[in-house]
This record gives C-alpha cells, sequence and structure tokens, in this order.
C-alpha cells in the first residue's frame, strides 16, 4: 500500500509511460477503482472500453487499450510455465504494453518494480526461445492429427489444444517427432 490517492497514482502511472496507447491506458487504468475494491482492472477495463467509444478512437487503439487494463493486475510469477501462461492469455504483441503499465502502476503506487522487470525479463527469454503459445505454433497441424484419427471432426481441435497444453509445460516437447509420437499416444488413449 501507499499513501497516494488514485489519481496521485494515475499522474505517476501517466508521467513514467511512453506513447499513446500506454499513456491512455496508464490515464484509464483506475476508472474501476472508485468503488474500493482491489479487483478493479475489470471495471476499469470496461469504463475504458465505454469513454474510448465515445470519443471515437479506432477500434485496434480501443481493444489495445482495453486488453492492457485488463490484463496488468494479472500478472504470473517468474516460473516459466507460468510465465508462457501468461503470454498465452496476453498474447505475445501485447506482453511489453501490458508489463509496461504493470511497472507504470506499481513504481506510482510507491512500489518496487523489480518483480515486473524480473517477470519481462523470463518473458523475453520465452518468446526469444520461440516457445508455442498458439495450436498454430506446433510443429504438427490438424492434417496430422486428422491422418492418425482417420476423420476429421471436433477431435481434431480438443487433441491440437491437448498438444499445445504439453508444449506449455514442457517446451522439450514441441519437436515434431515427440510431437507426433505424444499425438499417436493421445489417438490410441481415445480409441
Amino acid at each position: 500500500g501507499s499513501s497516494r490517492d488514485a489519481w496521485q497514482v494515475t499522474l505517476a502511472a501517466l508521467d513514467s509511460s511512453v506513447g499513446v496507447a500506454p499513456r491512455v491506458a496508464a490515464l484509464l487504468h483506475g476508472l474501476g477503482r472508485a468503488q474500493g475494491s482491489d479487483e478493479y482492472a475489470e471495471r476499469s477495463a470496461d469504463r475504458a472500453d465505454a469513454w474510448m467509444r465515445d470519443y471515437r478512437f479506432s477500434n485496434d487503439e480501443r481493444k489495445e487499450t482495453v486488453h492492457v487494463i485488463r490484463a496488468h493486475r494479472d500478472l504470473p510469477t517468474t516460473d516459466p510455465v507460468d510465465v508462457r501462461r501468461f503470454l498465452q492469455r496476453v498474447e505475445a504483441e501485447h506482453v511489453n504494453a501490458v508489463l509496461a503499465l504493470a511497472r507504470s502502476v506499481v513504481v506510482a503506487e510507491g512500489g518496487d518494480p523489480k518483480p515486473v522487470d524480473a517477470i519481462a525479463a523470463v518473458a523475453e527469454v520465452q518468446l526469444s526461445e520461440g516457445v508455442p503459445l498458439r495450436v498454430g505454433d506446433l510443429p504438427v497441424s490438424g492434417r496430422d492429427v486428422i491422418q492418425r484419427l482417420g476423420a476429421p471432426g471436433k477431435a481434431v481441435g480438443e487433441l491440437l489444444r491437448a498438444l499445445l497444453e504439453r508444449a506449455v509445460e514442457d517446451p522439450t516437447m514441441a519437436e515434431r517427432t515427440r510431437m507426433l509420437a505424444l499425438l499417436d499416444e493421445l489417438v490410441e488413449a481415445r480409441a
């Protein structure tokens, strides 16, 4: 906690933000605090969405800003698996904006930004290593799954999501030969 009020925190977060979208996110991140709960990110995101519609921001700017506000309080630990799940939730292209807002708010509240910086460092390593975060990142495709199942169907998506979950837990599984062997096991288990 800090002795700063919400307006002081907002101004300090705004001061430490760079660029239009991060500054708008910093300005609007606390809109939901008025109800007095710590769980304000969701309400703030909804209010920012309405405000940005009223002021005719582009859909892309509005969606990114609302997403960043919604995600900035939901940070992972520095455990790589936790960080990979976070990267899936916030999407790789938004991770820097989410962490920048989180850092600005922590600093504005008088807190220590080192934990946010540590998360950013782990995220950077995970992204640089190209760990799979989406089904499309996997070294196997729907075609591989259909080939093993013998027919298309909703099981294709379920199996691809199961493979992705395993790759997120253990990126060494994201090698084509290992993934195909795992796919064979999963298909056999379904039969």
